[in-house]
């Protein structure tokens, strides 16, 4: 038998803890299978997993449903015993290897870098379980994926669509892999009925399907808000010539003025949302939005940003589902520096973007925390945005308590914008609609 990877009163103390947990959870485990596990577990070998779950399962199991509560609770509680009962690897260590698998492509190396990431959450959630999307955010801005696409960049000898789709891929697969090792630790993915209600940074996976439902209404009615602005006011200034033409028949008297038709013009929405990896959980948010307003309005662009930024319109556009925070992080400028929020150059990259085109038809939005990170802020750029748009409302996931605390500039920055609106959830941002639009 292989030996213990930890001192035996460590084990012993686990599998206490492992029973108690099952007895939380509707198993009937009684002191006597308590003691039937600890007798047993002295004749398999546990750092095989099979082994070890199926002994968890002949003595405490009490009918076939306790089967993957407990392999749940042993995935949970022996994370570091899985295989070959080596220490956690610390994020940078997960970090190094995991550039190694997104340069090449390797799906399978970073599904398993993912559940070892997954250890990098505290396992303990008490009797009731951890949210799985909050669980998995944690460990994804734990390896600070961002910093891994920049080195991947270095490391890579070239970049096209292809490696992209790649990279993207391998992402994909490390996050399915966080989210798996989550979930055998018992992180819950149930639904919240009150979704409309619910903490846009902290949503499950099954409340983001929720998500899309109300996104799409209140996209609409954004939409409808900001065709409204341009088109309410049907009538412009004075036609003085007019004006006096029709006079003549009263005998020079205006009883009747005319006014000019005001043009009408189809609004125009730029929208900026960062994409770091603190606005991870939010980003999911503004990208269903954005999503949505994409399939109802012609006239959108759509800039991505974390200290630099790029225009990502044509993926908004293109693309029939949402597109991932991921597949954002890898269009060229988004990431330029070290990877961390930098509002000085995103806001000055934004501004001289060459695709970019402010002018009083247009309408900017912002989906950001403010939180410079002690960076510049970009306010001369922001400024230089406020004179040539309409308007610039900028949507703010912390609570309005946290503006101005730490890093925050967003006092700064609400002092320039049209409105800074804290919108963390779905019914905020339905207030902001119909109050403020």
């Amino acid at each position: 038998m292989a030996p213990l990877a930890e001192p035996a009163d460590v084990l012993l103390s686990r599998l206490i803890e492992l029973a108690a947990l099952a007895r939380a959870r509707g198993v009937a485990v009684s002191p006597a299978k308590t003691v039937d596990l600890i007798a047993a577990i002295g004749v398999v070998d546990v750092l095989e997993r099979s082994a070890l779950q199926r002994v968890v399962r002949l003595t405490l199991s009490g009918s076939a449903a306790d089967g993957p509560v407990l392999d749940a609770l042993v995935d949970r509680l022996f994370p570091a015993m899985v295989a070959t009962g080596a220490p956690q690897a610390t994020p940078e260590q997960l970090r190094d290897r995991l550039v190694d698998a997104v340069v090449s492509g390797d799906r399978a190396a970073a599904a398993e870098l993912g559940g070892q990431a997954s250890g990098l959450v505290a396992a303990d959630h008490g009797d009731q379980p951890a949210s799985l999307t909050r669980a998995t955010q944690q460990a994804l801005r734990a390896m600070e994926l961002s910093q891994v696409l920049r080195r991947a960049m270095k490391q890579a000898d070239g970049f096209d669509s292809d490696s992209a789709e790649l990279w993207r891929q391998a992402l994909g697969a490390f996050e399915d892999g966080v989210s798996n090792g989550l979930r055998a630790q018992g992180c819950n993915d149930a639904v919240d009925d009150g979704v409309l209600d619910a903490d846009l940074m902290h949503l499950s996976a099954a409340e983001q399907v929720a998500l899309r439902d109300c996104v799409h209404a209140l996209a609409r009615r954004l939409a409808t808000r900001l065709s409204a602005q341009r088109t309410n006011a049907v009538s412009g200034r004075l036609d003085v010539r007019r004006t006096q033409r029709r006079a003549l028949a009263t005998g020079g008297i205006p009883l009747d003025p005319i006014l000019r038709r005001r043009r009408r013009h189809r609004p125009q929405l730029v929208v900026l949302c960062d994409v770091s990896g603190s606005m991870a959980d939010y980003t999911r948010f503004s990208l269903a939005l954005l999503g949505e307003l994409a399939s109802q309005m012609a006239h959108i662009r759509a800039y991505a940003f974390v200290d630099g930024s790029a225009d990502v319109t044509h993926l908004m556009t293109a693309s029939n589902s949402l597109v991932s925070p991921q597949t954002l992080l890898l269009q060229p400028g988004v990431v330029t520096g070290d990877g961390h929020t930098n509002y000085g150059t995103a806001l000055q990259s934004f501004l001289d973007s060459p695709s970019l085109h402010v002018d009083m038809k247009a309408t900017l939005v912002i989906f950001g925390d403010a939180r410079t990170r002690g960076q510049g802020t970009g306010l001369e750029a922001l400024r230089e945005l406020g004179r040539r748009a309409n308007k610039i409302y900028w949507l703010n996931p912390e609570p309005r308590e946290q503006w101005g605390v730490g890093d925050s500039s967003a006092a700064g920055y609400g002092a320039v914008c049209t409105d800074m609106v804290e919108v963390r959830t779905l019914n905020q941002l339905a207030d902001w609609i119909a109050t403020t639009l």
